[in-house]
């Protein structure tokens, strides 16, 4: 009597999380990477403005063209700060967050499985928006977490932190979904010119 081997499970028939295992893991460190930075970048931060007693941005990176400077602030509003000047927009930013964390959520379960880009897009930006949401419920001040100051030629770029650099590199890799599908189709269409 042989033993026929069971076939492998169909993987829309799968839970929703082992379905969308790559977007959980990277959503997941993503918001944990985060939290860690910030502490770890605030703690130094304290520790060597106590060892040199000047409050001033540390150097971290320096070429002729940019820097790249280990600071010490909050942000109660939008990048660039935006509405820091009213007293709700820590709140109402946290219902922003969490209503985006609901709507990434909702793309990653219909996303299918195959889509790994999507997937690795979609978990940064979940990943990034709810590090700066638990800064929003956790912190005393409600306020954003940011350590990281570029200047660039003679611009001075806002500071950031790494759910920052996150919520970019996401919306980066959706951002080269259409281009990717559009050079896959011009390269998968007939030659349409013959030799006569």
């Amino acid at each position: 009597m042989s033993i026929r081997p069971s076939p492998d499970p169909d993987p829309a028939e799968q839970p929703g999380l082992l379905r969308h295992r790559w977007f959980v893991v990277i959503a997941v460190a993503g918001a944990i990477l985060d939290a860690w930075t910030k502490s770890l970048a605030f703690a130094h931060h304290r520790w060597m403005h106590g060892e040199l007693g000047a409050d001033q941005p540390l150097e971290l990176w320096r070429s002729d063209w940019a820097t790249l400077s280990l600071v010490r602030e909050t942000n109660s509003g939008m990048a660039f700060g935006l509405l820091q000047e009213h007293a709700n927009a820590p709140a109402w930013l946290a219902t922003a967050r969490a209503l985006a964390v609901t709507v990434l959520l909702f793309l990653a379960w219909r996303t299918p499985r195959g889509a790994r880009l999507q997937h690795f897009g979609l978990g940064l930006l979940c990943g990034g928006t709810v590090g700066n949401l638990s800064d929003n419920l956790l912190q005393p001040d409600h306020a954003v977490r940011d350590f990281l100051l570029a200047t660039a030629f003679d611009w001075t770029l806002p500071a950031c932190n790494t759910a920052d650099v996150l919520i970019v590199l996401g919306g980066a890799a959706l951002a080269w979904l259409p281009i990717r599908h559009h050079r896959r189709r011009r390269g998968a269409a007939p030659n349409t010119h013959t030799r006569e």
